[in-house]
């Protein structure tokens, strides 16, 4: 008998030693609830929650996911229908761990790995982090802008690129299949372009398109493409013509502006048709007398 009640405190001690954020009731649980360990995954990785044991002797080690009373494992065997869960021994080791695959947000919590002992019980606590998967970007480009646009105005279109390889691309402008220069000083057609790196290599690109008043043969198919073709966007553009200069153009055709006009010989000759007439009507009055 005292050989085993020497053998006792030993384990405990060993467990203390191995565990140094073991907790056994009282202050030392206090302080475990506090300072929990904190592994972060992934999620779609797998998980591994360690916990060390020292003499374990023919004792077995239980884990579950706090507040859950019910294990998730004890010693090698699994009692939750999950096939992702189960406990890894590594053989002449202190080692029980839980592996838990393709870990999800789910899985996150707190996890318990306990031993029992002459109604007294050793536990470990292990806070798991699952962290979300960034959202995938894929490549992307789009235009924006006023579809209907008035002569004279000025054409604004906005052209931005996405997850584009900006070593190599860039991108290019196009109307009716025409593709568009822009210049420098009093040109109509203009084009700047800003690109934003989010590595060596890939990064947005955006171009905004400028065309100083606009006329009628403006209107048409506005095409942004990358220059290696990867990407592209189109948008169908109108120019109105102005109706108030129109119609100030029609009155002056029609009314006639110059005596070459067709309209200035048709009014000199009602101009002197209504004077032959007065005449004729003055001698016919002298007629009479």
């Amino acid at each position: 008998m005292a050989r085993a009640a020497w053998w006792i405190p030993v384990l405990q001690m060993a467990w203390f030693v191995s565990q140094a954020g073991t907790e056994r009731g009282g202050e030392s649980a206090r302080q475990e609830a506090q300072s929990p360990h904190t592994p972060s995954y992934e999620a779609g990785q797998t998980a591994t929650l360690y916990c060390s044991v020292d003499n374990l002797g023919d004792r077995t080690v239980t884990w579950r996911k706090l507040p859950n009373r019910n294990p998730l494992t004890i010693g090698r065997n699994t009692w939750v229908k999950d096939p992702r869960i189960h406990a890894e021994h590594v053989p002449n080791s202190s080692q029980w761990n839980l592996v838990i695959e393709r870990v999800n947000a789910t899985d996150a919590g707190t996890y318990e790995c306990q031993v029992s002992a002459r109604g007294q019980q050793f536990r470990h606590r292990v806070e798991l982090i699952v962290k979300a998967l960034p959202a995938r970007r894929y490549p992307k480009i789009e235009i924006s802008g006023r579809n209907f646009i008035r002569q004279g105005e000025t054409i604004q279109l906005q052209c931005n690129a996405s997850m584009v390889d900006i070593t190599t691309d860039n991108l290019e402008w196009l109307r009716n299949d025409n593709p568009l220069r822009g210049t420098g000083g009093e040109a109509r057609v203009r084009i700047y372009t800003s690109v934003s790196p989010y590595n060596q290599h890939l990064g947005s690109i955006s171009s905004k398109l400028e065309i100083r008043d606009a006329r009628v043969g403006d209107s048409g198919t506005y095409v942004c493409r990358s220059t290696e073709r990867s990407q592209l966007a189109g948008v169908r553009l109108e120019v109105k013509p102005d109706t108030l200069n129109s119609k100030r153009e029609n009155i002056q055709q029609y009314t006639g502006s110059s005596s070459g006009h067709p309209g200035y010989h048709y009014a000199r000759a009602i101009v002197i048709v209504t004077v032959i007439s007065a005449v004729t009507s003055i001698f016919c009055a002298w007629d009479v007398r």
